[in-house]
């Protein structure tokens, strides 16, 4: 049986208005956690299942905890609108996980994000390799930002970019 979950979701002013969005970022907490396991669910499932893998519940939650220390929550004008999770150590950083609310997609905010995420690691001299999912139509926008391919494995594509 699958769960369904629900929420109720707020468009920023921005968006509506189609003005520049500001991209805001907090750091991640307990209290997330809902939002963060229906985000997981909605943006990820289809592509893990395309690659033929299965995660329950358990695994999810799971992974949205590896590394919860690095995890900030996007808020786009204010409004709480994805995660970035990326562990900023030493001279090779890792983009963990992004992940934008369905209604965001397309609108340039993960470029934004990313793009940032690069400008901070090759000013202090680090790269940033990540990992996608073979499914993942987001190989292509990490391709455009600079991440050149370096190994594939049966389900993933593993990706760095240098400055």
């Amino acid at each position: 049986m699958r769960l369904r979950h629900f929420r109720i979701v707020l468009l920023p002013l921005s968006l509506v208005l189609g003005i520049d969005l500001k991209i805001t970022y907090r750091k991640a907490t307990k209290e997330d956690m809902d939002y963060l396991f229906v985000l997981r669910k909605e943006s990820m499932t289809p592509h893990i299942e395309a690659v033929g893998l299965i995660y329950d519940d358990a695994e999810d939650i799971n992974r949205i905890e590896y590394r919860f220390d690095c995890a900030k929550i996007i808020l786009v004008d204010g409004v709480i609108s994805g995660l970035i999770k990326v562990v900023e150590e030493g001279n090779e950083w890792d983009l963990i996980q992004i992940q934008i609310d369905s209604f965001l997609r397309g609108q340039g905010i993960g470029k934004r994000v990313i793009a940032d995420i690069l400008e901070r690691a090759f000013s202090n001299g680090a790269s940033v390799k990540l990992s996608v999912l073979r499914s993942n139509p987001a190989k292509e926008l990490y391709e455009m930002l600079g991440f050149k391919l370096y190994l594939v494995t049966p389900t993933t594509y593993e990706m760095c970019a240098t400055n």
